[in-house]
């Protein structure tokens, strides 16, 4: 994860990450998606009561595979 700006209580954050994860029915063992997909997400956090907190992220990019920004990796 990326730093892009900080300005008081927001922080914009980059993240390049690849979603492996397989999704299925727990009744029927089903598989319902296990797709690996690699995304660029931007992320703004903000500053509440002391703690940092997600408000908004944002899917910039995505390619199927390990691909894109994690190829670089």
């Amino acid at each position: 994860m990326t730093v892009v700006s900080r300005s008081g209580d927001r922080a914009e954050l980059q993240d390049c990450f690849v979603n492996d994860g397989v999704v299925y029915r727990v009744a029927t063992g089903e598989v319902v998606d296990d797709s690996v997909v690699t995304r660029n997400v931007l992320a703004v956090m903000v500053k509440v009561d002391g703690l940092w907190k997600l408000q908004r992220a944002s899917v910039v990019q995505e390619w199927e595979g390990v691909a894109g920004c994690a190829g670089a990796r």
